[in-house]
């Protein structure tokens, strides 16, 4: 017994199915943009730290040479 379709149907059908390809595509991409931009984030966090830790560093260095000049 075969399953009889309306053509419109099976035209409607394949265009969902054509769609719905479509739209899981576009979600794997901007799920893969999102991931590149979270990981550049990092980068961009972690840079941000190095740059504060090397501002207290140099501060600290300043501080010392100010004392010790001082001293002398």
């Amino acid at each position: 017994m075969a399953l009889e379709v309306n053509p419109e149907t099976a035209v409607t059908i394949r265009a969902l199915a054509a769609a719905t390809e479509a739209v899981t595509a576009n979600v794997r991409k901007i799920n893969e943009t999102m991931d590149r931009i979270l990981q550049g984030k990092e980068v961009v966090d972690d840079l941000h730290a190095l740059i504060e830790q090397h501002k207290r560093i140099v501060s600290q260095r300043r501080a010392q040479s100010i004392t010790h000049v001082e001293e002398l």
